[in-house]
């Protein structure tokens, strides 16, 4: 069980970083995906670009993060394709399509409720519990 899961993994991380490029048609429409490296020795920094008709737009980046520029790409390309675009992965290496998943009704509904961006959230940055600042601060009822 465990060499079976480790093949599976081997695969799928092997794909991650053959895939560069996916191309989503719909009837009379084409957009491309892809993912662009600063140095095309390195993973990072990388750019998630999204062409259409309109233009090309830049939706993700990463400077330190391996892999999250091809994730983020391969998400992005699912989504579109539960959107009813037809979707093919492209290795640039040897420019062979590649069929995208489908993702399944669960993941569909998931995708749709999870922004594309978190927003940022303020995080206490004292360790000092509450109860010990409010005894340790005078009161003002005296």
């Amino acid at each position: 069980m465990k060499s079976l899961l480790l093949v599976t993994l081997s695969i799928l991380a092997f794909q991650a970083h053959a895939q560069d490029r996916y191309v989503c048609k719909s009837d009379h429409s084409e957009r491309v995906i892809e993912v662009v490296y600063a140095n095309p020795n390195s993973k990072v920094p990388c750019e998630v670009r999204y062409t259409k008709p309109e233009g090309t737009a830049v939706l993700w980046d990463a400077k330190h993060e391996v892999g999250y520029c091809e994730a983020k790409a391969k998400a992005f390309a699912e989504k579109l394709t539960s959107l009813g675009m037809s979707c093919s992965g492209v290795d640039v290496a040897s420019s062979t399509p590649v069929a995208t998943e489908q993702p399944t009704e669960t993941q569909t509904q998931q995708d749709a409720a999870t922004p594309l961006a978190a927003p940022l959230v303020d995080t206490p940055t004292s360790s000092t519990p509450a109860s010990a600042t409010e005894a340790a601060t005078p009161s003002q009822a005296e």
